[in-house]
């Protein structure tokens, strides 16, 4: 005999006086329609909390971008902050190299990469420019990007430390030369055009090739000419010079100023740096109203620009040799 199988009954009354209507339903199918509506409830409950998860990744996600964002622009001007810096100390590296020149100090050429630990005593100065070897961190990217950054602050770093050593250096010798430096013309007698520079020119008188041994520097008619350093003055007239002072620094040092309208100073005098000795003329052999400013060395005439530290000359340009200065 088989075993009844079990049944649910369901009974639905439309109405009062309508005939009601009788389902009837396995256990078993129950069960399953059960079981179906409890995981179909806890699929919707997944997707609905996992939908929600989904809304705060998504915050989370414009929160990082836009941080990222920010942090790009940090990085680019991190980034220029270092050119500039390296530009900086290559106008250091040349500074120093000019102020070791005129103080007769050794210059050795150290490594393009300096070490980071503190470098010796007396030590020289390398390029002024970033090692060739450190890529540019606009040209690079992510690792590469950091790791650019990273070599190039580590090129810093060696160029600051040798520059703090080199100009450590620098002031010892300057507490020990003061006097001699003191009548070292390194300053401009006056601010004007440079219209004919040291060396061999076309004369405007002949139109031949001359030698200049000097510098002509055109400014107005009495402008005020200053001394470049300290010494001892002689005045004069010349053919071709004019009025002229002559100063007298010591160690074989002498400077000619010529053209002047009227000097400022008598013979015999000593002179310091930045005072007035004379002021701008158009007398001797001259074309128009200008100084002629000389340095001689021993009786030799030399480029007057090599000892003159403002790197911007009398007509504004940038004037830079790297030809060392003539041992006094």
């Amino acid at each position: 005999m088989k075993k009844e199988q079990a049944f649910y009954t369901i009974l639905v009354l439309p109405g009062q006086t309508s005939h009601p209507y009788r389902f009837s339903i396995r256990k078993r199918t129950c069960v399953w329609l059960v079981g179906l509506c409890a995981s179909a409830a806890l699929i919707s409950g997944g997707l609905f909390v996992d939908y929600f998860a989904m809304l705060g990744r998504m915050a989370d996600l414009a929160y990082l971008r836009r941080q990222t964002e920010t942090q790009q622009a940090q990085i680019q001007n991190f980034i220029q902050t270092i050119d500039q810096l390296q530009k900086q100390m290559a106008q250091l590296s040349e500074l120093d190299r000019k102020v070791r020149a005129i103080t007769d100090m050794e210059i050795v050429p150290s490594d393009t990469t300096p070490s980071t630990s503190a470098p010796s005593s007396g030590v020289g100065l390398g390029g002024p420019e970033p090692p060739a070897d450190l890529a540019s961190p606009t040209s690079a990217s992510g690792v590469g990007l950091l790791a650019s950054i990273g070599q190039n602050l580590k090129w810093l770093q060696g160029m600051a430390q040798e520059r703090q050593q080199s100009l450590r250096s620098l002031a010892e010798v300057a507490e020990a030369r003061k006097a001699e430096w003191a009548a070292i013309p390194s300053i401009w007698p006056v601010r004007g055009w440079t219209s004919s520079g040291f060396g061999e020119r076309l004369s405007p008188f002949t139109g031949l090739q001359t030698m200049h041994y000097g510098i002509d520097i055109v400014v107005a008619t009495g402008t005020p000419v200053v001394a470049p350093a300290s010494g001892f003055v002689s005045t004069g007239i010349d053919k071709g010079l004019g009025n002229y002072v002559r100063l007298d620094h010591g160690r074989g040092l002498q400077t000619y100023y010529g053209h002047l309208l009227r000097t400022a100073v008598a013979a015999g005098q000593r002179v310091e740096r930045g005072t007035v000795i004379g002021y701008i003329g158009n007398t001797g052999l001259s074309t128009g109203p200008h100084l002629h400013y000389e340095v001689q060395v021993n009786g030799r005439p030399v480029d007057p620009t090599k000892y003159i530290l403002d790197e911007r000359g009398s007509d504004g340009r940038i004037v830079s040799s790297n030809t060392k200065i003539p041992r006094l």
